[in-house]
């Protein structure tokens, strides 16, 4: 399975890693360098900075999807892969997380190479366009609206195995075997000792800048 990655300078040390991770439990990673990252593959006309990249990854990923071939995995750049899931990959068009009230999340998504998953991240960016929403809030809207799914085939995958937030350096004690964690947009709790720690036999994070 190809997972996709994308980020600008502000994460090149979480991005070594993530590859590191990504390599570690079998998958092919491919990087798209968003400006300033100085690796993987230039993505003509992205924006620069969170805030920015956070209201246009929609059309990032329907970009993205255009390059590459099969299925495809999209992680933020603050993801680390802890175990092979490639039990992921099936006959849908698009694969969501969800968060225990099935509110979907757009720090991991798996995409599809079918025209219903084109016809969803097309729907997907015309709502972000429309109400000036970042991903997870179009994410949101589309989902609720029966017309809009229309002829897209989607499954929901729990976020404490696919996309586990780590939000405070206590949280790596909640973990319960997840496939993939996110650090939510935090390169600080991802540099926490604690954490590093936690994980320095996995190898992740050596030679990684601070």
């Amino acid at each position: 399975m190809l997972v996709v990655t994308m980020a600008d300078e502000k994460y090149q040390p979480m991005i070594k890693s993530l590859i590191r991770s990504i390599d570690a439990n079998h998958h092919v990673g491919r990087i798209y360098d968003l400006g300033g990252l100085g690796a993987g593959l230039r993505l003509a006309g992205a924006p620069r900075g969170f805030k920015h990249i956070r209201r246009k990854k929609p059309r990032l990923w329907r970009q993205i999807r255009e390059k590459e071939q099969g299925f495809l995995a999209f992680l933020d750049a603050d993801c680390l892969v802890l175990q092979n899931f490639a039990e992921v990959e099936g006959d849908y068009d698009i694969g969501l997380i969800h968060d225990g009230d099935f509110h979907p999340w757009g720090g991991v998504i798996f995409i599809n190479d079918t025209p219903g998953a084109r016809l969803f991240l097309d729907r997907l960016i015309e709502d972000e366009r429309n109400t000036d929403n970042g991903e997870q809030r179009a994410l949101r809207d589309i989902i609720n609206d029966p017309e809009i799914i229309n002829g897209v085939v989607w499954k929901w995958f729990d976020a404490e195995k696919y996309c586990y937030c780590v939000n405070t350096e206590t949280d790596i004690d909640k973990i319960d075997d997840p496939s993939i964690i996110h650090f939510s947009g935090n390169p600080k709790l991802w540099k926490m000792d604690r954490i590093r720690s936690k994980y320095q036999h996995l190898k992740y994070y050596e030679n990684t800048r601070d």
